[in-house]
């Protein structure tokens, strides 16, 4: 019922996370990493003392630094590419 809600209200804010469902699993196996350090960049770099922006910092730098990561690195090396289920550019010639 929510996710109906969701649709009818913000479709076009919902299919903008589509070009994100490429990398859903290299996003999750990535995300305990990243989640270490945005969390160290936002306590002790940023000086955060509030949890709900502690959170809110977490989920915004993991999300996009694993996104950026998998992008330009992983999808470039076709062994990491093929075992992690990235698909391949649309650009590339495949044989």
């Amino acid at each position: 019922a929510v996710c109906l809600v969701l649709t009818k209200t913000f479709p076009s804010f919902l299919k903008s996370f589509g070009r994100y469902s490429d990398y859903s699993l290299p996003i999750y196996l990535l995300n305990g990493y990243w989640l270490v350090l945005s969390r160290e960049f936002a306590v002790h770099v940023l000086k955060t003392q509030s949890p709900a922006l502690i959170i809110v910092i977490n989920t915004v730098v993991d999300f996009y630094v694993s996104y950026l990561f998998i992008k330009y690195v992983m999808a470039r090396i076709p062994v990491v590419r093929t075992v992690s289920g990235i698909k391949p550019p649309q650009n590339s010639k495949t044989a």
